[in-house]
This record gives C-alpha cells, structure tokens and sequence, in this order.
C-alpha cells in the first residue's frame, strides 16, 4: 500500500495503520483501555499485517499534524444471513464537537467496504461511542445481538 491517505474529509483522513502510526495511536487507544500496555496494543496492530488489506485491518482517522482522532479494525467474512459483510469493530474514537470525524469514519467505512466487494457493513460500539448518531443518520438501524464473553479463567465442562 502507498502512503497517502485514501480518504480526504476537511481536516481528517483515513489511512491504513502502519508502524509507525500504532506509536502514535496508542495513547488514544489507552484512554479507552487504560489496561492496554504499549507492547500489547503493537502486538495487536502486527496481527493485522499478515492479512491482505482487502479482508483485513486496521484504520487511522488522524489530521493533517499526523494526530490520531480514531482507530477501527474491520475484516471480511462470509456471513450465512447477509452474504460478503465487512465487520467493523474495537472502534475507538476522540469525542470532538461536530460530525466530521465520524463522517470520515462512514466514509473510510464504505470505500473498504466498496473495494471488498461486501453486500453488508455491521459496526460494533460500545455504548457510549460518538459514532452512533452518524450511523443512524446514514442509515444503519441498531441490532441487539446476543454476545457471551468468557475470560480466560473459565473451565467448560467436557461434554459426557
């Protein structure tokens, strides 16, 4: 991949993660995960590395300093009810006033998902994301999902 951004919106633009951009992003990533340490989140980061951009990885909203305002990670997959789908997930994003940088957001969203080939975007926030309000807008309706997470100190039960 080249070096200049993809997605040119006012003062942000999307641009893959590289290296030297997971430096830069990890204080944003540590205010929402204040657990996180440096080597675990640039660990995370490599991971994506070993997929090719069209099915896999992560993006960086920064502006025109090089600041980064948001981090999202997506992936490809076949999905049996909505066909090619493009999963956006640990999205974490800056609360800035306006819409500008969540548009950014959509719009990085949407090429991915152009250039993907995928017939459906689902994206996972938390509760609290300043995204919300900008994927209702474009239309996105909200989905209750069930989800159950167990950490790695549970022991399932073989099955007898």
């Amino acid at each position: 991949m080249d070096d200049k951004p993809t997605i040119p919106r006012a003062i942000f633009q999307a641009v893959p993660l590289k290296a030297e951009t997971a430096r830069r992003a990890y204080p944003l990533v540590r205010l929402f995960n204040p657990t996180m340490e440096l080597a675990d989140w640039l660990a995370y980061a490599r991971s994506f590395g070993r997929n090719s951009a069209r099915n896999a990885g992560l993006q960086v909203l920064e502006d025109e300093r090089g600041y980064v305002h948001a981090v999202f990670a997506y992936s490809v997959r076949q999905h049996l009810r909505h066909r090619k789908s493009l999963r956006v997930y640990d999205v974490v994003m800056a609360h800035l006033p306006g819409r500008t940088l969540a548009e950014t957001m959509l719009d990085a969203i949407a090429a991915i998902a152009k250039d993907s080939g995928c017939d459906s975007v689902m994206v996972e926030l938390d509760d609290a994301s300043p995204a919300r309000e900008a994927l209702r807008n474009a239309g996105f309706e909200q989905t209750e999902i069930a989800c159950y997470l167990a950490d790695r100190s549970l022991q399932l039960a073989e099955a007898g």
